[in-house]
């Protein structure tokens, strides 16, 4: 999705991008991320670029979103026209059991269903998962079928 986003930038942000990672700076990207862990005491920033070192989550476009709380459980993110919105859900309880993930899964996939089936404005609407449920759920069902 972040490829995406990257993508569709104007030539002049992913030139800064492509400049930013070209080979001969790579290194100075990676102590500036060694850098902002070691003393960044925004859980936000220390929980991203463990995750994302070259910064890659800092695309242009989504300055613009409105509604980010960081460090919130009610995170959320949309575009300021309302045509993007990134939703986070987590379950209370981290599942243990390959089956309850796959339930979860499940479960979220039934109520956009429901969602779409109520709301014809719904009928364009994309929606994909991501994350560690989507993830092992996606890998333990083609490790199954196979």
């Amino acid at each position: 999705m972040w490829r995406v986003l990257w993508f569709n930038q104007p030539p002049e942000s992913f030139g800064t991008l492509t400049n930013r990672l070209a080979p001969d700076h790579l290194q100075s990207v990676l102590a500036e991320t060694r850098e902002v862990l070691a003393t960044s005491l925004s859980p936000m920033d220390i929980a991203r670029r463990a995750f994302d070192p070259y910064d890659l989550l800092s695309v242009p476009a989504l300055a613009s979103f409105s509604g980010l709380s960081a460090g919130t459980r009610t995170t959320r993110v949309a575009s300021a026209d309302g045509t993007f919105r990134l939703i986070y859900v987590q379950a209370a309880n981290r599942p243990r059991q390959l089956s309850r993930v796959f339930e979860l899964v499940e479960i979220n996939q039934d109520t956009v269903a429901g969602v779409r089936a109520n709301q014809t404005d719904w009928a364009g609407v994309v929606v994909r998962y991501t994350g560690r449920p989507a993830f092992v759920t996606e890998i333990a069902g083609n490790m199954q079928r196979d």
